[in-house]
């Protein structure tokens, strides 16, 4: 929990929220390193999710069928560590994707990267197309206290202002935030607070940014990283109260499915459920990455 003030905001808190996990499809065997996780501003039945470190400057659309629709490279970019992903408005109704290179185990990388670029539009049933974006952003940014390493990153639909959770804090991880950042130029990220938890590998925000959720690993054997308190979700009832507010609050601990080397979290893109995956790994015996979907109690639907 953060060492500032509870606020006394109305919050909406239900354990019971979400009913268990259920898979919805297992992902192209070809993505072995899944770490960022999104769901399609323009389909419910396509998810965008990229690798980790080691891969080419590039984001891939899968439909629900797991079959993979789209390659697509950021011109221009690079890849060091990439480790999340956000969607946020554009203009005209449509979404940004937004990549963060923000993975810096040694935590000596003088500066880290978000891309940002127009979510392209992809039809589930699509023949699988390879292509090239060139309208793409860079965010330059640099921690106030000096290198971190971070997994986790969202931005703020109400102010377009960039998150970051850290991951490797034995005391707690911290929350970063960059007010309204500017493309092409270097941000400060400031720390806003430190969490109760520690090795949080991901985070998202609902596309109302009233839900926050932040995810760790959810082992099935190791008692230090139990599935059974692996996210910490918290939600408001407007924005009346602000989001550093929210955070300050506890959150609520909620179960995920077992799964290796989990790195992915993502809401649906009405609010009303999440979605979780983690990474492969190497093996021709491995099983691919299932993709799970976390119902809301009220109206269960996968």
């Amino acid at each position: 929990m953060f060492a500032a003030a509870l606020c006394v905001a109305p919050l909406l808190f239900a354990a019971d929220a979400f009913l268990p996990g259920v898979e919805v499809m297992r992902f192209p065997g070809s993505l072995t390193e899944i770490s960022g996780l999104e769901q399609s501003t323009s389909s419910a039945d396509v998810f965008w999710v990229h690798n980790d470190s080691g891969d080419e400057p590039r984001v891939y659309a899968v439909n629900r069928k797991g079959a993979l629709v789209g390659t697509y490279t950021l011109a221009g970019a690079k890849a060091v560590d990439w480790e999340d992903m956000a969607i946020g408005p554009a203009p005209g109704g449509a979404g940004y994707l937004y990549m963060a290179d923000i993975g810096d185990n040694n935590a000596k990388r003088d500066s880290v990267q978000i891309y940002r670029v127009p979510e392209p539009r992809v039809e589930p049933a699509q023949a699988p197309v390879t292509e090239t974006l060139r309208d793409v952003a860079v965010y330059g940014f640099v921690y106030e206290d000096g290198p971190r390493d971070a997994e986790s990153f969202f931005v703020d639909p109400l102010t377009g202002d960039f998150y970051v959770v850290t991951k490797r804090e034995l005391d707690g991880n911290r929350l970063y935030r960059a007010v309204a950042p500017s493309a092409n130029a270097v941000n400060k990220l400031v720390r806003v607070g430190t969490f109760g938890f520690t090795g949080a590998t991901a985070a998202d925000i609902s596309s109302d940014g009233l839900q926050v959720i932040v995810r760790r690993y959810s082992s099935a054997t190791n008692p230090l990283l139990p599935s059974s308190a692996a996210a910490t979700y918290w939600r408001r009832a407007d924005a009346s109260m602000s989001l550093i507010d929210l955070l300050r609050q506890p959150g609520t601990t909620l179960p995920l499915v077992p799964e290796a080397q989990g790195e992915a979290i993502a809401f649906s893109r009405d609010g009303r459920g999440f979605y979780s995956t983690g990474e492969r790994g190497s093996g021709a015996n491995t099983p691919p990455s299932p993709l799970t979907y976390y119902a809301p109690a009220t109206a269960p639907r996968p």
